[in-house]
Formats: structure tokens, C-alpha cells, sequence
């Protein structure tokens, strides 16, 4: 049992199934989600102290980890009046694996900072089986100095763990990550889509593709269940907007540079708004329908 204390808000799918390695690891957990159903499902299985708010989970905690989901809300438990910052203590670490604007990486690191509070940007990769199993990877902006101490917490959920350089590098690097998944999902819609049409066997073709040069995580991953129409395995859609409309504001005047990011969130748009937000992202495919059928 380690003596050190960790705050964690945000335990969601992702959030809660982190939170369960760093419990099984020895370290003595405070818990604070908005959703108590969340929290008391997760105490059902794992030690660990619900707290009533951000400032109780983060009082006197040697390390606060944040996994939530929107820009608004890494603002919010973090930089808010009752955020994280405002109860840490001198020489605590704050590590923010939620994906978010750079900026606001950015931003938390000059007030943790002005706090004498190390902060890092630390998104994750792997989706909610990565943090199942404990094999996510994680690009981490922030400072070197404390780096090791970082990793040996995060080495709880992580497989692989690097620090990309300073402040915002590490969602910067999250960033490029959810654009070359989207370029590769469309790639696969494109391809099975037309495999379709042509008459393919694609239950045939698929081993063919996974072990040839069109192999990759996500044909490994997701393609026989895009072929059987099952799009539930977590990351899901409007997570993915999200973090495409991230990457198009990071680029600003230079968007027009980079058309598939605007044609598969607009793709991933028209789903949604057939009701299909909760879908994961594999369910691309169904964009490239003639009629894509609403959830």
C-alpha cells in the first residue's frame, strides 16, 4: 500500500476503469463525479473515498487526475472557482488525460504553475478497452523534472508513455492521433463500402486485408464488426466531433489544408443528426450509404 493520496474526477467508462488500477496498485483514492450512479457503481468493485466535492477530493492530495470530456468542463474542475487549483497544495501534481484544446493545456500550466502546482497534459490512446485492460498509451506535455513521477502513477493504466515536450504538446499529439484514425476509418469505409457494391465476399477478403498492407488497428479491431453493423465498442461519435472541431480550431486559417478532417467530420455530423451519436466511430461506414439509417 503506497502512503501517496490521488484525487480522481471523472469516472466515467474511462475515468472509472483507470481509477480501478490505480486501486488494485495500493493508492488511496478520492473520488468526485457529477454523476453519483458513476461513482457508486465503481465503489460496488474498488476501494476508495467518495467525495462530496472538487475541493474535498483535492485537499491535501498528492496527485489529482481529471478524465472528463468537454473543453467546458477541463475549465471548469480545473480552472474554476471551486476547481482543482484552487485547493491543491504547494508541490502536488495535477495530470489532465482528458482531450482538450491546447490552449487550455497551456493555460492550466501557467496558473498551476504561478501555484508552485506541476501540471500535464496527458490525453490518452486506447479507447475504453485500452483503459480496461490497463494497455492505453499516453503523450504527455509538461515538464521534465517531474516526468518519472508522472509515469510511475500513470504506468498503473499505461503500456506505453511519453512526453512529447512542453505545456499542450501533449494534447497537440492527441490531436494528430484522432486525425489519422479518422483518415484511416474513412479509408476502410471507402474500401468496404465499394467491396460491397462489387460484389466482394468481404468475410473472405478481410483476413486478406488485416495481414496485407491495408492492415491496421482499426481493420483488425472494427472490421468484422462494421461488417456485422455493430458499432458499440465505446469511443463513440460525438466524442469524435469533438476532438476533429479541436484539431480544425488548433489549425485555425490553415484548415483548408487538410479537406479529409472536414469531409469525415461532416460525414460524422450528418450521422448525428440521424440520431446516431452514440454510435462508435467505425460506424462511418454507414455515411457512405445511400440511405444511412438513423439510430
Amino acid at each position: 500500500m503506497t502512503s501517496k493520496t490521488i484525487a480522481f474526477i471523472g469516472v466515467g467508462v474511462m475515468g472509472g476503469a483507470m481509477a480501478s488500477h490505480l486501486a488494485k496498485a495500493g493508492y488511496s483514492l478520492r473520488l468526485f463525479n457529477r454523476t453519483k450512479e458513476k461513482v457508486n457503481q465503481w465503489l460496488k468493485l474498488n476501494p476508495g473515498y467518495v467525495a462530496t466535492s472538487i475541493s474535498e477530493a483535492c485537499d491535501g492530495a498528492d496527485y489529482v487526475i481529471t478524465c472528463v470530456n468537454t473543453v467546458a468542463e477541463v475549465r471548469e474542475v480545473i480552472l474554476g472557482d471551486s476547481g482543482a487549483l484552487a485547493s491543491m497544495p504547494t508541490g502536488s501534481m495535477i495530470i489532465d488525460h482528458s482531450t482538450t484544446a491546447p490552449s487550455l493545456s497551456r493555460a492550466i500550466y501557467d496558473q498551476a504553475q504561478s501555484k508552485n502546482i506541476y501540471a500535464f497534459d496527458a490525453p490518452v490512446s486506447g479507447g475504453a478497452e485500452g483503459a480496461r485492460l490497463g494497455t492505453l498509451v499516453c503523450m504527455v506535455g509538461g515538464d521534465a523534472g517531474k516526468f518519472d513521477d508522472l509515469k510511475k502513477v500513470s504506468s498503473s493504466y499505461c503500456k506505453l508513455i511519453k512526453l512529447m515536450g512542453g505545456a499542450g504538446i501533449g494534447n497537440q499529439t492527441k490531436l494528430v492521433n484522432q486525425l489519422c484514425i479518422a483518415g484511416v476509418l474513412a479509408g476502410i469505409s471507402e474500401g468496404l463500402s465499394y467491396g460491397k457494391s462489387a460484389e466482394v465476399d468481404l468475410s473472405l477478403a478481410l483476413p486478406l486485408l488485416i495481414q496485407g498492407a491495408a492492415g491496421s488497428w482499426q481493420m483488425q479491431h472494427r472490421g468484422e464488426t462494421i461488417l456485422e453493423n455493430k458499432f458499440n465498442h465505446g469511443f463513440s461519435i460525438k466524442n469524435m466531433v469533438k476532438d476533429l472541431e479541436l484539431f480544425l480550431d488548433a489549425c485555425g486559417d490553415t484548415k483548408s489544408n487538410y479537406p479529409n478532417a472536414l469531409e469525415v467530420l461532416r460525414r460524422y455530423k450528418q450521422l448525428c443528426e440521424l440520431g446516431n451519436s452514440e454510435l462508435d466511430t467505425s460506424s462511418l461506414i454507414l455515411s457512405y450509404n445511400n440511405n444511412p439509417q438513423s439510430n
